[in-house]
């Protein structure tokens, strides 16, 4: 669906007189080529830069607010969002879950980061398989940012700065931003440089963090104030997220038939904790239950993360005879560090932790991603009553990831009370998982576009992918091997076991498309995605049979999934271009979907390939001009996406329930994590006051219903409610300056937008049976939650220099 911009447009750069009239067309690079939207035979969602300003689109997360049957769960910043697209999702709607059935560009380099939507030309939803042009994880679509780009022969400066208050913080929050562009050389260099600051306050409250894990009693007497000091302690609004964003991007024309384009980007964010309430999500047999508020988090650590990111893209445009010659060249680096509370974790395995009266474990964790991603493609000049377009992708990845688990002072209570024979062990490292991976991917695709007359034209595409995953992955049990068999306090015994993977496979896409006339377009496309197998990162049982967390043959390794889509759709303009309709109806077959599961040995998140899934649905988008002065723009999807055959025990049964229906899927189940209604409703005001001035009033509501955070909602699955939330804002625009008050989630609205875990581990389960061990004192179970209400005032200047 497209969100359409207006034209005569305003902004703080360009005040104009003259009321808007038309509903103009975007030229957009979805399918490779530069094209008119409401010419491209899939559905698509396009938010440029008014739309972006108008409706206050600052994150990953407001996009899906804006696109129809895209859905993307804001969990905080410490954890990616998950994005699901007409409904393809079948894990749980939890920080573990994968995301990767969309895939995300910056520009023509692939990149999955949440980047503050500033200076951004605009986003690209492309809904539907697109796995002929974009290859893996496009499985049911794709979001490419177009990035603002350095203008040649201008020179100007825009400087903003914002102030906001989120009802829940103590302190006020605070955004900043500039962006210049300088003319270097005429008609021929250009360099822009921007900068981003963003200090957003937290709203959860860790009230009950230990003193000191192993000496501290993380669940003291709650009625006994001195014990409660002695123990614990509260940090509030911890859930901050602190974001510096920089880039540089040089333009140069070198001649009329060579364009070089040279970006930098680099983040880096720093997040205080997840962004989870325990509210109503702990055991009634806890007396901590009682206790906790709505914006409480029971965590008994603090869990920070800090995440570099940075890219390096290359574009060179080189024009020949017959064909523009593209090569598009991106480097990324990715590096994460963080903290997590792994006490319940371990009170779950019922491996005697839970006898350690003041028993609380943490982890430390570092990630490395790094990836190299080269595309060649050869496009055509549109003449003689065809197109083309042949392409050679390449993308290398190479990665690690060390997670290191502490457990304080259990080895001199296994020691005193177990009557183990071995040694203390000082660092307390309990568990270490060191895991190394590379993956090669390629691709070569190619797609022709004939032209049969003035109204019929066929598209078709093809794309032939092979790769290659090598994995070698380490497991140490220290403490357990100190404490108990005597081996060395300091020793740490990692011996690497090796996985790997590969497959090979092709796509295809076929496109009819009648164009009416330029405003008129109908279709029916045909087309294929697919998403990469992989390895699961266990050792395997065959080769370290003493391992307690090794995995069997069928958990090693997992297959690539594939989508196949159906779909047919009108665009038109009526009423003299004041009114545009997008219509499309599709039907999905996903096979082999990717879900997730837990190994028999340890119960550590993997990946399995389960039966088929089907999703059907419907998208529509209609932008009015009402008068001169008032437009709205109006966009609603219906999704079905269901299992289409039995997935026997999708889920782990923990404790061995004789319950095949709580278990496994079944044909018919509802998948997760999807809305099968969305609406998005906006309606936006300008008029011209005083003097070259003009007042902007934005009013936008979007509305989805309840999701299931597991599939059919089995295995103490639960619906999560369906709500509508308001935005709106106020704009006086003067030629140079613009000044914005707005209020986000207008009424306040407390709601849940997903969950991590399920009740069990609250000892809520439908079945008493399926609760797990010490539920009376896990506390992962919890919701991530819909921000309060916020009010901010946002004020930009703009300098242009001859």
């Amino acid at each position: 669906m497209v969100l359409l911009k207006f034209t005569p447009s305003f902004s703080a750069e360009n005040i104009k007189e003259q009321p808007l009239l038309l509903l103009e067309h975007i030229e957009v690079t979805a399918n490779k080529y530069s094209t008119k939207e409401n010419l491209l035979p899939f559905s698509l969602t396009i938010l440029n830069k008014d739309i972006i300003k108008q409706q206050r689109i600052q994150k990953l997360t407001d996009i899906a607010n804006w696109s129809p049957s895209l859905s993307i769960s804001d969990q905080g910043g410490r954890t990616k969002p998950t994005m699901i697209m007409r409904g393809l999702h079948t894990n749980s709607s939890n920080p573990r879950s994968d995301s990767n059935t969309v895939a995300t560009y910056f520009g023509e380099t692939p990149l999955f980061i949440d980047l503050p939507l500033f200076d951004i030309e605009r986003i690209e939803v492309l809904l539907g398989p697109q796995g002929t042009l974009y290859g893996s994880s496009s499985l049911s679509g794709l979001i490419k940012y177009v990035p603002s780009i350095a203008e040649l022969n201008d020179t100007h400066l825009k400087i903003s700065g914002e102030l906001f208050q989120n009802e829940e913080s103590d302190r006020i929050g605070n955004n900043s931003s500039i962006i210049a562009n300088i003319n270097l050389l005429d008609d021929s260099l250009a360099l822009r440089v921007s900068y981003y600051h963003s200090e957003k306050p937290g709203y959860i409250d860790y009230r009950y963090l230990v003193n000191e894990s192993g000496i501290s009693n993380p669940d003291p007497n709650w009625i006994t104030p001195q014990e409660l000091k002695e123990n614990l302690h509260q940090q509030d609004d911890v859930n901050f997220q602190y974001t510096h964003t920089a880039k540089t991007s040089l333009n140069w024309a070198a001649n009329e038939d060579i364009n070089v384009q040279f970006l930098y980007l680099n983040q880096q964010q720093k997040v205080g904790g997840r962004s989870i309430s325990h509210y109503q999500a702990l055991s009634t047999e806890n007396p901590l239950a009682e206790k906790i508020q709505k914006y409480d988090s029971a965590y008994r650590f603090i869990e920070p993360r800090e995440i570099k990111d940075s890219l390096f893209s290359l574009d060179i445009y080189l024009e020949l005879p017959l064909a523009t010659l593209v090569s598009a060249s991106g480097f990324t680096k990715s590096t994460a560090l963080g903290q997590r509370d792994q006490t319940d974790f371990l009170l779950n395995l019922n491996e005697g932790f839970e006898y350690f009266p003041t028993f609380s474990s943490f982890t430390d964790e570092i990630e490395h991603l790094n990836t190299f991603n080269q595309e060649f493609r050869l496009r055509s000049h549109q003449n003689n009553g065809y197109r083309w377009l042949v392409g050679f992708y390449l993308n290398k990845q190479k990665g690690s990831f060390t997670s290191k688990e502490y457990t304080p002072h259990f080895d001199q209570f296994a020691l005193n009370v177990f009557q183990a024979s071995g040694l203390l062990r000082p660092d307390s490292l309990e568990f270490i998982y060191q895991i190394d991976k590379e993956k090669t991917e390629k691709a070569l695709f190619a797609e022709f576009t004939k032209i049969i007359n003035n109204h019929w034209s066929l598209t078709f595409g093809a794309r032939y992918y092979q790769y290659n995953i090598l994995q070698n992955v380490a497991v140490d049990l220290p403490l357990f091997n100190t404490v108990f068999l005597g081996r060395a306090p300091s020793s740490i015994n990692l011996q690497y076991s090796q996985n790997k993977h590969k497959d090979n496979g092709s796509l295809f896409k076929l496109s009819l498309q009648y164009q009416y006339d330029m405003n008129n377009l109908y279709y029916f496309t045909v087309s294929e995605g697919y998403r990469v197998g992989g390895t699961n990162g266990l050792a395997s049982c065959s080769i370290d049979s003493n391992n307690p967390l090794c995995g069997f043959e069928d958990e090693l390794t997992f297959d690539a999934d594939s989508t196949l889509n159906y779909e047919t759709g009108y665009k038109g303009d009526f009423a003299e271009s004041t009114v545009n309709i997008d219509l499309s109806l599709y039907y999905i077959d996903w096979k082999k979907a990717q879900v997730e599961g837990e190994s028999l040995n340890g119960q550590l998140p993997i990946t399995i390939n389960a039966n088929s899934a089907s999703s059907v649905g419907a998208e529509l988008s209609i932008n009015t001009i009402i008068h001169p002065n008032l437009s709205s723009r109006l966009s609603y999807s219906y999704t079905d996406a269901q299992l289409t055959q039995d997935i026997p025990d999708l889920f782990v049964n923990f404790n061995g329930i004789d319950n095949p229906e709580f278990y496994s899927g079944k044909s018919g189940d509802r998948l997760s994590g999807a809305s099968k209604n969305q609406l998005a409703f906006s309606l936006n005001y300008h008029k011209n006051v005083l003097i070259n001035k003009q007042i902007n009033v934005d009013y936008g509501l979007t509305y989805q219903s309840d999701t299931y955070s597991k599939v059919g909602g089995k295995a103490n699955g639960e619906v999560i409610s369906g709500f509508a939330v308001s935005n709106i804002s106020t704009s006086l625009i003067a030629n140079k300056w613009s000044l914005t008050l707005y209020i986000n989630n207008l009424f306040n609205k407390y709601t849940y937008t997903s969950v991590r875990g399920d009740k069990s581990l609250a000892g809520m389960s439908t079945f008493r049976e399926t609760n797990r061990l010490n539920s009376n004192k896990l506390r992962t179970y919890g919701h991530y939650l819909l921000p309060a209400r916020t009010i901010g005032i946002k004020y930009t200047y703009f300098f242009e220099f001859d």
